[in-house]
């Protein structure tokens, strides 16, 4: 269909596939030159390209045929999605409808039945009165089959047990240690490095379980000095997979005011200091003076003692998945892997979640002069440029969420700061190829994607990324998600039927940067005034969200 569109097309289509980004580790891959030429590709660039192409479709076509095209798209990586999940449920497997044949079907099959019967000359033969059940069936063994997942995926267990990219992914490594080989020996040499890598993998096993029993041991000591060495700023690089984040002790210290000066004219750096006292202030749990805003007088009170900002290069971000599994997303701001997403603590939330681009990675030894504490505390935390929801998404739309940064003159609804322990996890955002880029700077900023083309006009939040990332807009079906937010979209299969859609347009959510800081210092349940709460109450509070 797009080659009857023309050559232009097409070069549009590849030149869109390029513009993706990757999402770590290998979930999603940078994307050949010839997408479409569809030559030299694996069951995981298949599987990439699914979960990606709709945007780079769209607007290729006429808008009558844009829609469904979109729509099907849609609804193919939504089953996609379903058919590999690791741990199913009734609510993903269950039939939401006991379909029957149409009255037309019905109507036919009964006339057959009484010509038959006439025709043998059996006129008491008994017929069904009512409908037949009608199942998922077509005669293309392929798409038969599809109806055949649930029932296989109760006998025979979830998908990725059985699935060719197993053996695929071996093969990988097979041909990785041949190329390694001298070819003289390349059996034999293929063996060696196979039994060395079984040797290492044995050792660092058993290294961990070493160090396993040295912090068991050293657990005493380190719960009796922990406030110090917090305040101190004395941390590890190691990470522990209970920890929600992990941000190393040591990084590039920045000084402030050189800092501002080297970026002056920057937008994203009005009012940084001022904004970055106020996180201060929700931080050591200090409310507003009035009007939800911070006094000059409050900010006074804050003190950094060294004048200067640790800049980090990555956090770690530790999650509990669908699955009920432990994993972990890196955020490196200096890639383009620097999406977050968070909860909406919005009262009235259209979308369970918040978007926002980190700019920085830091920590600070701060003092709060009116409390008399003689050490300083360590704070962490994120500078992010937040996104707002443009057109809302969702499973009865077939949609994805389409975002855009917040156009905002206030540079408290633009940019902020928020605890890493909000954080939920990264995800990965495909440029709305279809509204282009937006205007090209006049000037630079550090909170750019691009420094010369500047910034996508929106973006499309790709729910289906990978299997945890699509369950966390299905409420009710991660188990491994406890802790789910009350006003997520409600997972309805049977409200997924594409032929009664019809367009529609959204307006923006305008509310959706607005500053944590200024809007919920005096809630206690609010998770930007838990910098300061313990580490089990952030636990319970954030890890399995």
């Amino acid at each position: 269909m797009l080659h009857t569109r023309g050559p232009h097309a097409i070069a549009t289509f590849d030149t869109r596939f390029r513009q993706i980004t990757s999402y770590p580790p290998d979930t999603i891959r940078k994307f050949s030159h010839n997408v479409s030429g569809m030559k030299k590709l694996a069951a995981r660039d298949y599987e990439d390209i699914l979960q990606c192409c709709g945007p780079c479709f769209e607007g290729l076509f006429l808008e009558e045929d844009d829609i469904h095209i979109q729509q099907l798209i849609f609804t193919m990586a939504h089953w996609h999605a379903l058919a590999k999940l690791r741990v199913h449920t009734t609510t993903t497997i269950a039939s939401h409808y006991d379909t029957v044949e149409t009255d037309r079907e019905h109507e036919a099959r009964k006339r057959v039945e009484i010509r038959h019967a006439l025709a043998t000359g059996n006129a008491t033969q008994s017929t069904e009165s009512g409908k037949r059940a009608v199942k998922f069936n077509l005669t293309t063994y392929k798409m038969h089959s599809l109806g055949d997942y649930p029932e296989a995926i109760e006998t025979f267990g979830t998908t990725d047990s059985y699935s060719s990219q197993i053996g695929e992914l071996e093969h990988r490594r097979a041909k990785s240690h041949a190329r390694r080989s001298n070819q003289a020996r390349l059996v034999e040499s293929v063996s060696d490095m196979d039994h060395r890598q079984s040797y290492i993998v044995q050792r660092g096993h058993l290294l961990s379980k070493f160090e396993k029993h040295i912090r068991e041991e050293q657990k005493t000591n380190i719960e009796s000095n922990s406030t110090d060495s917090i305040e101190r700023g004395e941390l590890t690089d190691s990470y522990a997979p209970t920890e929600h984040h992990t941000i190393g002790a040591r990084g590039e210290t920045m000084h402030i005011r050189r800092f501002m000066e080297q970026n002056a004219g920057d937008p994203a750096l009005v009012d940084f200091l001022p904004n970055l006292k106020n996180y201060f202030l929700v931080c050591f749990g200090i409310s507003p003076a009035e009007n939800l805003l911070f006094s000059e007088l409050q900010r006074q009170q804050i003190v950094i003692p060294s004048g200067t900002l640790v800049r980090h290069a990555t956090c770690q971000v530790s999650y509990t998945t669908y699955d009920v599994r432990r994993t972990q997303d890196t955020v490196n701001p200096r890639t383009k892997h620097h999406f977050i997403m968070t909860r909406n603590q919005d009262d009235d939330p259209d979308h369970p979640f918040w978007y926002a681009k980190v700019i920085g990675i830091y920590h600070a030894n701060v003092l709060h002069l009116g409390l008399h504490t003689q050490a300083p505390r360590r704070i962490e935390f994120l500078w992010v440029r937040w996104l707002e929801l443009a057109e809302v998404g969702g499973w009865d739309l077939c949609r994805m969420d389409r975002i855009a940064y917040t156009n905002s003159n206030s540079t408290i609804d633009s940019f902020g700061f928020i605890d890493p322990a909000t954080v939920i996890r990264s995800c990965h955002l495909i440029p709305s190829f279809k509204y282009h880029q937006a205007t090209k700077p006049a000037a630079p900023s550090i909170s750019y994607d691009d420094q010369l083309e500047g910034d996508w006009s929106h973006y499309y939040v790709n729910r289906f990324v990978d299997r945890d990332m699509a369950v966390r807009y299905m409420p009710g079906v991660g188990i491994g998600h406890l802790n789910v937010t009350s006003n997520s979209e409600v997972y309805d299969a049977e409200s997924m039927d594409i032929d009664e859609l019809e367009p529609t347009s959204h307006e923006p959510h305008l509310n959706a940067g607005q500053d944590p800081t200024y809007d919920s210092a005096n809630d206690e349940d609010d998770f930007e005034t838990r910098s300061h709460a313990s580490y089990d109450s952030i636990c319970e509070e954030q890890y399995d969200l």
